[in-house]
């Protein structure tokens, strides 16, 4: 009987601590499921604590207290007729950190033609946009046109290629 109850405390341990390390790696349990995943084991998505409403995505920066450095970035982008890659995460999250690692091996191959932007969703200036692109899960990429509307959109990791196939898409 002993033997059996043992067991059983050691099963329950190792599930704390598989929960647990979960947890710490920045990874939690996503409200939604990866659009398009390309490999399930390079994506960890996170769930973003949501502010009261979602307004629908909008590249005009918020008129209210000033726009953020990603607000104003988006706009310029827009007026100067740039694609733009946008990403939305966060520096504790170990996805977010690799999309982040890949988008700066592919960038200088497009700096000058495509605006990058990178969004830190536990940023409160960056609340608004945050809002606007009813982020919930991240990291999350938008790639958007020259006019600045949403052409694609990602949930998850992107590796180098994936990023270079969108990127040129919009170019």
């Amino acid at each position: 009987m002993r033997v059996k109850h043992l067991k059983a405390v050691c099963v329950l341990l190792a599930g704390g601590l598989i929960a647990l390390m979960i947890v710490l790696s920045g990874c939690g349990s996503p409200k939604t499921v990866a659009t398009q995943p390309q490999d399930a084991s390079s994506t960890c998505p996170t769930t973003v604590p949501q502010a009261s409403a979602t307004q629908p995505p909008s590249t005009t920066p918020s008129t209210q207290g000033g726009a953020s450095a990603s607000e104003a970035a988006l706009a310029q982008a827009k007026a100067e007729g740039k694609p733009v890659l946008i990403k939305f995460g966060s520096s504790t999250c170990i996805p977010c950190k690799q999309i982040e690692e890949n988008i700066s091996l592919v960038k200088p191959e497009y700096e000058g033609r495509v605006a990058f932007i990178i969004v830190d969703v536990y940023d409160q200036s960056e609340n608004n946009l945050t809002a606007q692109y009813g982020i919930q899960t991240i990291p999350s990429t938008f790639f958007l046109g020259k006019d600045g509307a949403i052409v694609n959109s990602q949930i998850g990791v992107l590796t180098p290629d994936q990023l270079k196939q969108q990127l040129n898409a919009l170019l």
